[in-house]
């Protein structure tokens, strides 16, 4: 495929980011799909926006500023939800928690769903200090360093790496490789733009996550989240990346797309369904080190885009039917974050030859 049509591919992609994008705040709902079109999900927005970067700073910089508005907004609509949890822990539940679901005007979702997901934290922060590191003025006064520094607070107190939490797929709740590494990774990154973490923070992550990885957690030892500590979070050891990279292409990876793991029962139709971002972490995985097989996974997921520019959430099982969360935001973000570094790597230089 030549240059040019990735870049009018491009053109369609934005469209449809663009479309799920919320003007007045800047963040961006999951799926133009009638079960997530009114929902944000602080994870999926990380990739959403994190497009942005390269095209729109200002579109950036509102997207984390609305995040920050949202904490702030748990501290007052929801009885001072952050400084409750500083204060008193524990017990710890789902309703409690900080809910990585909400409504675009900012308001939390409520209910007593599986939205204890400790990844959302390190999704939040990878993202201020990627915006930070490129001379974003994310950070507009000492309420949002200081909603920044009680989300760390929060952590500490609820000792995040002894949480079973629901992870990223939002289902059972134990110790998940995905969620501790995300944290590990956004509280480095914080540390890296010189915000003050407390060593411990990072030490007893660490200590936990190389005691469940290659493994996801007791009941999965491979999952497509572990993914994720690949890119973006960048935390993975070569050995473990290695073998987390072996167990996908083994056990998960199929046609469409990557399965998230074994006897998976969301839209299961005589199989497991194919996530088609699981592509878009293959392709991440590889890009760096084996071009021609980063261009076979990009390629592959670029065949799944249709006229409208659209990426579904997931196939049926050994099938060419999507689902109806049509487009996912999620995917396709990663597809044009994908699509600019294949450029990067193949025109160094910028040029469209």
């Amino acid at each position: 495929m030549e240059v040019l049509d990735l870049k009018e591919i491009l053109i369609k992609l934005h469209k449809t980011n663009n479309s799920l994008r919320k003007e007045h705040s800047g963040l961006y709902t999951a799926s133009l799909g009638e079960h997530y079109v009114n929902y944000v999900w602080i994870r999926d927005v990380y990739y959403q926006a994190k497009v942005n970067l390269k095209y729109n700073p200002d579109a950036y910089i509102q997207t984390y500023r609305s995040l920050l508005d949202y904490y702030k907004g748990l501290n007052y609509k929801y009885e001072n939800k952050l400084d409750n949890l500083i204060k008193r822990p524990f017990p710890l539940d789902n309703i409690r928690f900080i809910h990585p679901r909400f409504y675009p005007n900012l308001n939390e979702i409520t209910g007593n769903w599986g939205n204890l997901q400790i990844d959302t934290f390190g999704y939040f922060f990878l993202g201020i200090a990627e915006g930070v590191k490129n001379g974003l003025e994310i950070i507009r006064d000492d309420s949002d360093m200081d909603i920044i520094n009680k989300l760390v607070k929060v952590l500490y107190k609820v000792q995040y790496w002894n949480i079973q939490d629901n992870g990223i797929w939002e289902e059972k709740e134990e110790l998940h490789s995905s969620s501790i590494g995300a944290v590990v990774s956004g509280l480095k990154a914080l540390e890296e733009v010189e915000f003050i973490i407390p060593q411990k923070l990072i030490t007893e992550g660490e200590k936990v996550l190389n005691n469940l990885l290659p493994n996801e957690s007791i009941t999965k030892t491979v999952d497509l989240s572990l993914m994720t500590l690949i890119y973006p979070f960048n935390i993975l050891s070569e050995s473990h990346s290695q073998t987390v990279l072996a167990n996908v292409h083994a056990k998960l990876e199929k046609c469409n797309g990557v399965i998230r793991y074994a006897n998976d029962t969301y839209y299961n139709i005589n199989g497991e369904a194919e996530w088609t971002f699981g592509l878009a972490y293959l392709f991440f995985a590889y890009i760096d080190t084996n071009f021609e097989l980063a261009e076979k996974y990009l390629f592959k997921l670029l065949s799944l885009i249709d006229e409208n520019g659209y990426v579904p959430e997931l196939y049926f099982s050994n099938s060419n039917t999507p689902n109806d969360n049509n487009p996912l935001g999620w995917s396709v973000a990663m597809t044009i974050l994908a699509i600019d570094k294949y450029l990067e790597k193949k025109n160094p230089s910028g040029s469209d030859t």
